[in-house]
């Protein structure tokens, strides 16, 4: 049996903040935004429970001019990405790993309750395809 590795990363959320568009060291157009993914569950009292999580992601190239141009706060959007570890220093100076969803695709729901489903469109250009897309292409502050 052959053992085939997977980093696949689905979520759907609200994205925690306007978006804005950056240029990494290397000139590639950049977003980055936490993504808020609700988790419901019971806890061990059979207490019902809810716990928002944020997520970091970060979009590249037309993507992320995409993202940064129609999306803003509070926008729901499913992210299907890869997560991404690395080392690094935080601004302290002390070790730490980065983690985050380099974002592939999106598809963009409707937000709310007076949205129709002609309202929903999508932006599946995948950053392995285009853009030139360069593992840890950081900017020259990291936001996560």
């Amino acid at each position: 049996m052959k053992v085939v590795n997977t980093n696949v990363w689905i979520g759907i959320g609200r994205i925690g903040q306007d978006l804005e568009l950056k240029e990494t060291k290397n000139g590639q157009k950049q977003v980055m935004f936490s993504l808020a993914v609700n988790e419901d569950y019971t806890d061990k009292n059979g207490k019902e429970q809810k716990l928002c999580n944020w997520v970091p992601c970060v979009a590249y190239g037309a993507q992320a001019e995409n993202l940064s141009k129609y999306k803003k706060k509070g926008d729901l959007i499913l992210v299907e990405g890869a997560i991404t570890v690395r080392e690094g220093e935080d601004k302290n100076g002390n070790k730490r790993n980065f983690v985050n969803v380099r974002v592939k695709n999106t598809e963009w729901l409707p937000s709310g309750s007076n949205t129709t489903s002609s309202d929903t469109s999508q932006d599946n250009q995948s950053n392995e395809t285009s853009d030139n897309y360069e593992p840890y292409a950081a900017l020259d502050e990291d936001i996560f």
